[in-house]
């Protein structure tokens, strides 16, 4: 008889990567309450709305179609670092916001998210760790674990008078909470500027602050930039680069264009200037073995770009008009408060109630058709918040907060 055929025989079956093994898991009451609306029909008001190529913007669809079809894009002319016409353009961008930015100092990836897969691979050994704000978007831990390596976390704080409609309270970097949190393992802090979803922007003496911190302790700076021209209400946005500490600012046609699924990303890199170029050639050895960043998007980096404005405007005022519509519905208000964003895409809602947040945004669903992020999500801790986004098309977001606004009201009773 041969092997195959013996009986009682236990199977020998592959193995898997334990770093995937906590996400193997059933499905929560949120997205089962989803499924089941979904299924049977129910109209959905989708307050979680991200991707703005379904967001009912006005594309110039002619031009970028121009743009990815250029000649340029059928030749392959491998760099692993990026084009070079493609990182001078990127330094156009920054020019017209006013930094000096060299072509030398840029690494192209095909996404935020690999440049931080990049970095982590150049900064960390298995075991290392990072350190990033808490709430943020839980991307980070699954780059993380990917790579081997702990994410860990410092908070962000709510600062400032938080009187109902007199809401000048903003979220700050806790600094002493971030230097309790840095370990001998820690290889990189993580800001983001501006946060998702908190919405805050990092002050001059916040940014300075951490790259006292980062050059101190000898380790690395992350910033994700990737909201950067979303300011709202007249925020000023400070970029952060040093030439002591080691400092990565990551982007990318994701926001930067509204464009996600043109993929490209880069990492510009400042620091003193041997321990930067040290790092940039490393980072060219990471990228030249994937060699992930396609020809066409490179080829029509600058065309792309200069079609930037005219999407980023109608962003921005949806923006601005739908903060403006949830700050009407929330003002005043007893059983709930809005945490005011300085910039990107998001709101927090706090509400003031004893319920369990799962419960709240279930309930929501079933009951009022609200499809609405939790703030666990997010890595909120304590009280109930709810992450809505201020990308939604303006009818169903001024009637989906209206309806947390009711819910709020009907709770307190």
């Amino acid at each position: 008889m041969s092997s195959s055929a013996a009986p009682n025989r236990r199977a020998i079956v592959p193995r898997f990567s334990h770093r995937l093994h906590d996400y193997v898991h059933g499905i929560n009451s949120l997205a089962a309450a989803l499924a089941a609306k979904q299924n049977l029909g129910e109209p959905i008001l989708d307050l979680t709305v991200s991707n703005p190529t379904l967001a009912g913007f006005d594309y110039p669809e002619t031009e970028i179609r121009a743009a990815l079809g250029g000649r340029g894009g059928l030749e392959y002319h491998p760099s692993a670092r990026g084009l070079p016409q493609a990182r001078e353009a990127i330094c156009g961008y920054y020019a017209e916001r006013g930094e000096r930015v060299s072509p030398d100092d840029l690494l192209l990836t095909s996404s935020t998210s690999e440049a931080y897969s990049f970095l982590i691979k150049l900064l960390c050994d298995p075991g290392d760790s990072v350190c990033a704000p808490a709430p943020s978007y839980p991307l980070l831990e699954y780059l993380a674990d990917l790579e081997c390596c702990e994410l860990t976390t410092y908070p962000l704080r709510r600062q400032g008078s938080q009187d109902g409609g007199a809401n000048t309270a903003r979220w700050a970097v806790d600094f002493a909470a971030l230097e309790r949190a840095l370990t001998a393992t820690t290889r990189a802090i993580i800001l983001i500027n501006p946060n998702n979803p908190t919405g805050n922007l990092l002050t001059q003496d916040e940014v300075e602050q951490c790259m006292g911190l980062a050059r101190d302790r000898g380790i690395a700076v992350i910033v994700d930039e990737v909201f950067a021209d979303y300011c709202l209400g007249g925020a000023a946005y400070y970029p952060a680069h040093s030439d002591q500490a080691l400092v990565f600012r990551l982007n990318g046609f994701s926001k930067v264009l509204a464009l996600p699924q043109v993929k490209l990303g880069w990492i510009h890199v400042s620091g003193e200037p041997g321990l930067k170029a040290r790092a940039l050639d490393l980072l060219e050895i990471i990228a030249d073995t994937f060699l992930s960043v396609n020809t066409p998007v490179q080829a029509s980096c600058a065309a792309l770009l200069e079609l930037r404005d005219g999407v980023q405007k109608q962003i921005r005022a949806r923006l601005h008009r739908n903060l403006l519509r949830i700050t009407e519905l929330t003002e005043g208000r007893d059983e709930l408060t809005l945490l005011r964003p300085e910039a990107g895409w998001y709101a927090v809602i706090q509400l003031h109630t004893v319920e369990p947040e799962d419960t709240v945004v279930v309930t929501l669903l079933r009951d009022a058709g609200v499809y609405i992020h939790p703030g666990q999500f997010f890595g909120f801790e304590g009280g109930c918040h709810l992450v809505v986004s201020l990308l939604t098309p303006e009818q169903d977001f001024a009637e989906g907060c209206a309806r947390v606004v009711q819910y709020a009201a009907h709770r307190m009773l």
